[in-house]
């Protein structure tokens, strides 16, 4: 069961995040103002390199590059 929640919920977060403008209005409603108006946003670049942990099995990493 846990190993499907965790499946289910990666997977959601994955969809999300890989979505440029699903990021840039995240960043901008989570994140203090301060530090988004020193960001460019404009110029995110997904990486989706992939990650192998003995205890997890594969973890995928989904990060964006300012």
């Amino acid at each position: 069961m846990a190993e499907k929640q965790i499946k289910s919920h990666d997977g959601f977060f994955k969809k999300i995040f890989s979505k440029k403008a699903e990021v840039k209005e995240f960043l901008e409603k989570t994140t203090p103002r301060e530090i988004v108006k020193n960001l460019q946003l404009k110029t995110l670049q997904l990486d989706t390199t992939n990650y192998i942990d003995d205890k997890l099995k594969v973890l995928y990493k989904i990060v964006w590059v300012v």
